[in-house]
């Protein structure tokens, strides 16, 4: 919080003080006698939560004024890469962003087919490799939020097979899928969308 724009054309200030005048949950200001004050700022749901702050200058003669700020507190996105999944080898295969979600609605990407990014799974495998994936989502606030997948390649696995348990649920600006470890394999993936 900032009132160092605070003046007295016709003397000096000699105290500040800053309140919260609304809004929910009560924060502790630091520094509330001072030109610049803050706190931290408290965890909201999705709806967000709007916090009112008011500054009361006083001159050197005792004269006040005072002034009001809103500052508003945004929750973060939820990012959802969707289900583990169990594929054959040499399959494409289909990640699935879109269950990511801001303030409850879709997030918006900056390139929408970011959302479902396709692969092909490596050929030749002779046992299981597990490919993980990480999705990070971005508001237009530029809060962020992470979450990950694994694709695990299996010469055993069934044509259609996923294990539906595992991954989401971690949020939109830009978004990138990145493979965030392997087991089995020389070398990792890296795709960038």
């Amino acid at each position: 919080l900032d009132g160092s724009h605070s003046s007295d054309p016709g003397g000096s200030l000699s105290d500040y003080l800053w309140v919260q005048t609304g809004g929910s949950p009560a924060v502790a200001i630091t520094n509330a006698a001072a030109a610049q004050a803050s706190f931290s700022a408290p965890a909201v749901g999705t709806a967000g939560a709007q916090l009112t702050f008011q500054l009361t200058v006083t001159d050197n003669l005792g004269a006040e004024s005072s002034d009001a700020v809103v500052v508003t507190v945004n929750a973060a996105p939820v990012a959802d890469a969707g289900p583990d999944q169990i594929v054959q080898p040499g399959v494409s295969v289909t990640l699935d962003g879109a269950g990511s979600t801001d303030d409850g609605n879709g997030v918006s990407l900056s390139n929408s087919a970011a959302v479902k990014p396709a692969f092909s799974a490596p050929s030749g495998v002779t046992s299981d490799v597990d490919l993980t994936f990480q999705l990070t989502v971005t508001d237009a606030d530029g809060l962020q939020s992470s979450d990950s997948c694994t694709v695990t390649v299996s010469p055993e696995a069934q044509p259609g097979e996923s294990d539906a348990s595992g991954g989401g649920g971690g949020g939109g600006g830009g978004c990138f899928i990145t493979t965030a470890g392997d087991r089995g394999t020389k070398g990792s993936v890296r795709d960038n969308f």
